[in-house]
């Protein structure tokens, strides 16, 4: 990852908080650690003719992934890792550039929630029952659109359960 300007950050961050959703993904499968599988995710959907820009913001920070979107392209990372970068990135222009209008945008609530989450979903490590519950209820304050797939945090507790 190469040092990006504090001019291509804050436009990354304009396009994340127009076109942008940070997620906690929750799906349930029986192969996984508590039966259920979880990932961190942020994703800036945009229209048919956004392919190149998004390619280009995936180049820039050699972060995720631009795939094929209902209503055109998303420039995706859904890698623990990867979100980590992401965080720190945004963290340290957030740091520079107290007065960025980011931290004034509806868009950062859901971030600062992610964040939280990002705590508990550290790379390489599994996590214990409550923290998965505590996951599923950090993620019920971050997104105000839930997926057809969704999964309430009283569903994840039963799937818990059921183990």
């Amino acid at each position: 990852m190469t040092d990006v300007s504090s001019d291509e950050l804050a436009y990354t961050l304009g396009l994340i908080s127009g076109e942008g959703s940070f997620f906690i993904t929750f799906v349930r499968d029986d192969r996984y650690n508590h039966n259920v599988w979880y990932s961190p995710k942020m994703s800036v959907s945009m229209g048919e003719y956004s392919r190149e820009l998004l390619k280009s913001q995936q180049a820039l920070y050699g972060l995720g992934t631009v795939t094929d979107h209902p209503k055109g392209y998303a420039w995706t990372l859904s890698s623990r890792s990867d979100c980590h970068e992401l965080r720190r990135l945004i963290d340290g222009h957030i740091r520079r550039h107290e007065n960025t209008a980011f931290v004034q945008s509806q868009k950062y609530q859901s971030y600062q929630k992610w964040c939280e989450a990002l705590e508990i979903l550290q790379p390489d490590r599994s996590l214990s029952e409550s923290e998965v519950i505590e996951l599923a209820d950090l993620r019920e304050g971050m997104n105000n659109i839930q997926a057809a797939s969704h999964i309430s945090p009283e569903e994840i507790r039963r799937t818990l359960t059921q183990e």
